[in-house]
């Protein structure tokens, strides 16, 4: 805790705790898993995005035994206000090198993939997305990951580039065929 020491003498708790209207959580159950599928479907579909017919049921990616897939559940009304899956590459390899091969020191590293956000539309979406992402670094860390990869189409790039992720390709654009239709 930052703690600075007050004019009048005494000590000043700097940190403020504030509360989420939401909590989030890891999917631990089919329901869980079927309302966080139907978030990102809609979310897809209200972004027109292409992918938007293969996350319209669970993937086989859903179902891996190294993926955690994030729920953000609203306190005050229980429905789900976002959702994010993290892949691992501990015992498969990730979705991104279908696509490329992973250069040192990244192939010789324990790694995660942030894949499939979907947040509700509004102005609580940006905050769900920092929470989601903060969470998944946390979830990394604890698996003790060296690297996180995440692929992104403009705007949601900007995002993550203000979390300070690098931009690995310098700019450049791949082709993901999991996520076909967008660079």
């Amino acid at each position: 805790m930052l703690q600075g020491c007050s004019p009048r003498g005494g000590i000043l708790n700097l940190r403020q705790r504030h509360s989420l209207p939401f909590t989030v959580k890891v999917v631990t159950t089919k329901s869980e898993l079927d309302s966080v599928v139907a978030l990102r479907s809609a979310a897809y579909l209200r972004h027109n995005a292409p992918a938007a017919d293969k996350v319209r049921f669970p993937e086989e990616e859903d179902e891996r035994e190294d993926a955690v897939i994030l729920v953000a559940r609203s306190k005050l009304e229980g429905g789900v206000v976002g959702t994010m899956r993290i892949n691992s590459n501990l015992n498969t390899p990730l979705q991104l090198e279908s696509v490329m091969a992973l250069s040192v020191p990244f192939n010789q590293s324990r790694c995660a993939e942030f894949m499939r956000l979907g947040v509700v539309s509004g102005s609580s979406g940006r905050l769900v997305s920092s929470a989601l992402a903060k969470a998944g670094y946390e979830i990394c860390v604890a698996m003790k990951m060296d690297f996180v990869f995440v692929c992104s189409r403009p705007p949601v790039d900007t995002m993550y580039r203000g979390y300070k992720f690098d931009d690995l390709l310098k700019g450049e654009k791949l082709d993901l065929h999991y996520a076909p239709g967008v660079p």
